[in-house]
């Protein structure tokens, strides 16, 4: 279990037969609610054809390119799907979401698990309960012996469900759950995050509170977790009429030692109103963080161990560019940051799509993977994710003045030069 964004990279247990060729399925006039992977190597896409809908389906993805299912998701009578969570696997191939509907007058939710997801015919069972009900796609996590899920209801309770019954096992009604656009996390002891009310907090993995901190820090949601030196790092970008600076700061996480502010490291050299989340290399401690133009590695000493630029100001003006995630191979020491026009203020310029490759020891920029957009459009880019050393997924969907949407499913190679 993990930061969604600092674990983006899944490892097989069965063979996917990568190709090493790149590929690219197109769909017309779907939307997306988000994307996943699991044991399989495939790639999990939450779709809809119906704009008032969320979702609709799951659809399965290999390695290749091919579709392997389409499966629809288990529905609730007389009402339309509001929201979906992420998805989380286990080791043994079960896949578990939680997917939340209403009508004009009631509301429920499903947890729901799949198995069986290797075939052409994946098993879904499904367990409703209107207390899971959310409006917003909240964060879904599950612990290290993947008997408990994790996840945050309507009223912004922390909420845990048995993986085996799927059904719930508390609510803490007086704590504030881990925020929509932010994550559970755990080190084997118990399970972290960060709620919209700026406190850090920590369980025993059910329900005895260990930790319970004000931050005051000011900053976003997103944070990154190295759980081998027991500290989070979480990044402010401070904006202001004449300056942009990227604060990031470090934090002890160990309830014997005491909550604590261990580093923060600023940068004013700045070009961008979006940083990313940051990722930290668990085994050196080194904290990863792109704001344009800069790629950062800041050491576990919070001083910085190299700056990349990975691109030009010209061509962040030129294509409203910014930073959108970051995805480190720990094997191969590559990054990889997603970069695109915003998707907001974009139909007056060109649009870009591309991802930047950096080695994580030296900060040596390699060739970028180019994508191919519609000149002038709405790019909206779904954070890509590592299928071992072999290949990327990367999903993006774009629309532009003709009202046409269209989803773009791409595969790529990893590549070490």
């Amino acid at each position: 279990m993990g930061n969604a964004c600092n674990t983006r990279r899944m490892i097989p247990s069965i063979p996917t037969n990568y190709s090493g060729k790149p590929w690219q399925q197109i769909l017309y006039n779907t939307t997306i609610q988000g994307i996943g992977t699991a044991i399989t190597g495939d790639l999990y896409l939450f779709l809809s054809d119906n704009r008032t809908h969320a979702a609709n389906y799951l659809l399965s993805v290999t390695s290749n390119g091919t579709i392997r299912w389409k499966l629809y998701l288990d529905p609730i009578a007389q009402m339309i799907n509001k929201a979906v969570s992420n998805i989380v696997s286990t080791n043994n191939g079960q896949v578990f979401f939680i997917s939340s509907w209403a009508n004009d007058s009631s509301y429920s939710a499903k947890v729901c698990r799949l198995s069986m997801i290797q075939t052409a015919n994946p098993l879904q069972e499904c367990v409703e309960n209107a207390l899971l009900y959310s409006k917003f796609n909240n964060p879904l996590a599950i612990n290290d012996v993947a008997i408990y899920l994790f996840t945050t209801i309507g009223d912004q309770s922390p909420t845990v469900i048995n993986t085996t019954s799927l059904e719930l096992v508390w609510i803490d009604r007086q704590s504030i759950g881990a925020a929509n656009d932010s994550d559970y996390n755990s080190d084997g002891t118990g399970i972290y995050w960060i709620g919209n009310d700026d406190h850090f907090r920590k369980v025993d993995g059910r329900d005895k509170k260990l930790l319970d901190e004000n931050m005051n820090s000011g900053g976003s949601r997103h944070y990154a977790f190295d759980r081998f030196q027991a500290f989070i790092v979480r990044p402010w970008l401070n904006i202001t009429e004449t300056t942009k600076t990227l604060v990031v700061s470090a934090w002890n996480v160990l309830p014997s030692v005491g909550f604590n502010l261990i580093w923060q490291w600023t940068d004013s050299r700045t070009n961008s109103t979006r940083c990313t989340q940051p990722v930290i290399d668990d085994h050196t401690g080194v904290t990863y963080i792109g704001v344009l133009p800069y790629l950062n590695a800041i050491n576990i000493n919070g001083k910085l161990q190299w700056q990349a630029r990975i691109t030009s100001d010209e061509e962040i003006d030129r294509f409203n560019l910014v930073s959108n995630c970051l995805i480190l191979n720990t094997e191969t020491k590559i990054i990889y940051a997603l970069v695109s026009s915003s998707s907001t203020d974009q139909q007056e310029r060109l649009s870009n799509l591309f991802i930047a490759r950096i080695r994580a020891d030296t900060g040596t920029v390699l060739t970028r993977i180019n994508v191919d957009v519609p000149l002038k459009s709405s790019i909206l880019a779904q954070c890509p994710i590592l299928i071992d050393n072999d290949m990327l997924y990367l999903a993006w969907f774009v629309s532009t003045d003709s009202d046409t949407t269209q989803l773009s499913i791409n595969g790529y190679p990893q590549s070490s030069s």
